[in-house]
């Protein structure tokens, strides 16, 4: 009889096992499904907020040049007036604006580097927010 209540018992252990071990698994899967479920969403969030920081840095640029060109427009016609004295040549100021304004293309051409550069910093900006998101989960 002692020998029956040892082996009920075993059973009812090995039973209560089993379901502890599919409780584990079925718990295991739902919190996988969540965390693919939560790192889908913030995939999703980066790159709407990329493609929003990408749109206001294009904004920025085209901006940025658009008023920059105005000035070299005023500081060429400045300078070519024939009535302007020519600036004394240790003038910091003016010597930094005519390397700036001097050249239309040099101004454009910098800006353009620029703006590439900026692109260049978001994209490493995404790929370490996504490698981030990868290896943490």
């Amino acid at each position: 009889m002692l020998i029956e209540h040892v082996d009920q018992l075993e059973d009812k252990l090995m039973e209560i096992e089993m379901l502890l071990q599919d409780a584990l698994q079925d718990a295991t899967l739902k919190f996988r499904d969540k965390i693919k479920d939560f790192n889908s969403e913030i995939n999703k969030k980066t790159q709407d907020f990329i493609a929003n920081v990408q749109e206001q840095c294009a904004i920025f640029h085209e901006s940025i040049k658009t008023q920059a060109i105005q000035e070299q427009i005023q500081f060429t016609a400045l300078f070519e007036a024939e009535d302007v004295d020519a600036p004394d040549q240790e003038d910091e100021e003016f010597n930094m604006k005519l390397d700036l304004f001097g050249d239309k293309d040099v101004l454009v051409g910098s800006l353009d580097t620029y703006k590439e550069f900026m692109e260049s910093r978001i994209g490493q900006c995404e790929k370490n927010i996504r490698s981030s998101i990868t290896k943490e989960w």
